[in-house]
């Protein structure tokens, strides 16, 4: 008599989908004041532990492609403001609508949109981008943090252009300083100098914001939902 198949309890990618798509959806009708932040916050946080990817060897070859030096920076740039824009609280939702349609690690994103259920943005926005070191060691992310994202800060510092334009390189200097503060929930300093960003900050950070779909499929090769249990 052939073995009954023993039932894989793991849950597939779409229901787990399904679960956050409708947690997300019922935290945005429960609290129809705060919701909306909430929601921002929620896909700024994922968009955050994926940035560094966009510094990984290749994926500034991309923007180079379409155009040179400045045009690697203004989209840096642009996104990075959208990405800050939804962290502090300061946007609709629906400009990172994309960063939030891939939510790599399982148990984190449960665990944060859970915060969120039972209090306020505030206090989920001071918190490092993992619970502990050793979470983040273990990601995917931290190898990539630590040597290619630098490397290609570093590179993009040393370009004639970038160098010949002392306040583009400050501000890209300021998001890689700004970045190890929010990942290290060390963003007290952030939040205290009031985020300001302007009708064409806007407009740029909508017209970009499209590029994370291109992170979000090379991270898709690398984090699978195999967490989930």
């Amino acid at each position: 008599m052939p073995k009954k198949p023993v039932e894989n309890k793991q849950a597939s990618p779409d229901t787990f989908h399904y679960e956050i798509k409708e947690r997300l959806k019922a935290l945005l009708e429960n609290d129809p004041d705060h919701g909306r932040e909430k929601l921002a916050l929620f896909a700024a946080r994922n968009a955050l532990r994926q940035f560094p990817f966009m510094g990984s060897r290749g994926n500034f070859e991309y923007w180079l492609r379409k155009g040179d030096v400045q045009t690697v920076a203004r989209h840096l740039l642009a996104l990075w403001r959208g990405v800050i824009l939804a962290w502090s609280g300061e946007s609709d939702s629906k400009i990172l609508q994309a960063s939030a349609a891939d939510y790599t690690y399982a148990d984190l994103i449960k665990s944060e949109i859970k915060q969120l259920e039972k209090g306020a943005a505030g206090d989920l926005r001071i918190q490092p981008l993992w619970p502990t070191k050793k979470q983040f060691a273990a990601s995917s992310l931290a190898e990539i943090y630590h040597d290619q994202w630098p490397e290609s800060i570093q590179w993009l510092l040393r370009q004639e252009y970038i160098a010949n334009h002392k306040e583009l390189a400050r501000q890209i200097e300021q998001m890689a300083h700004d970045y190890d503060l929010i990942l290290n929930g060390q963003n007290d300093s952030i939040l205290a100098k009031g985020l300001r960003f302007t009708k064409q900050h806007v407009v740029k950070i909508k017209r970009f914001v499209a590029s994370i779909h291109l992170i979000s499929d090379q991270i898709s090769k690398v984090d699978t939902l195999t967490e989930v249990t």
